[in-house]
């Protein structure tokens, strides 16, 4: 293959698959194998993540709600109390919130609260993984159960926008 035709294949590789900032367009995302049960301190804080992903305000605001509830009866631990306050706080803010982009920036509250319920409580480590938008304003963190990068934060538009990384709150 000549120089110039291996340039020219490179170059359709990188317009074939556009960075975070390319307007790559809406994507779907294969339908995930069903995972195990989780603890609620888990799955609620997931399901709203996949609301957001999904681009389901709705959805997400339900989801929030009965979270809130889960959070508010957990018993506080002495190392845990402000994690699971900020937590609270991320979910009133995503109830409160009147658009999706408005939730997502409250989803980062939440997620802050919740990797620091984490770090508090190491059992709720197992089964997750962590993932880092360079695009979301404010807190770029989330995790999630499947491998698979769905990310709340960019919603359909993007979602395998981000990077995996060390899960360490």
């Amino acid at each position: 293959m000549s120089r110039l035709a291996a340039l020219a294949a490179l170059a359709a590789l990188g317009a074939a698959a556009p960075a975070c900032g390319g307007k790559s367009g809406p994507t779907e995302a294969p339908t995930p194998a069903p995972l195990p049960a989780a603890p609620p301190l888990v799955q609620g804080y997931d399901d709203l993540r996949a609301a957001l992903a999904e681009d389901d305000l709705p959805r997400a605001q339900r989801t929030a709600t009965a979270y809130a509830t889960t959070v508010r009866d957990e018993p506080p631990g002495p190392m845990d109390a402000a994690a699971l306050a900020r937590l609270g706080e991320g979910l009133d803010a995503v109830n409160a919130a009147a658009d999706l982009d408005t939730a997502r920036r409250a989803f980062g509250l939440t997620s802050e609260g919740f990797l620091q319920l984490v770090a508090a409580r190491p059992s709720l480590k197992a089964g997750l993984y962590a993932f880092r938008c360079p695009m979301a304003p404010g807190y770029k963190l989330w995790v999630q159960r499947e491998k698979t990068m769905r990310n709340p934060y960019m919603g359909r538009a993007m979602l395998a926008c981000g990077a995996e990384v060390e899960l360490k709150p």
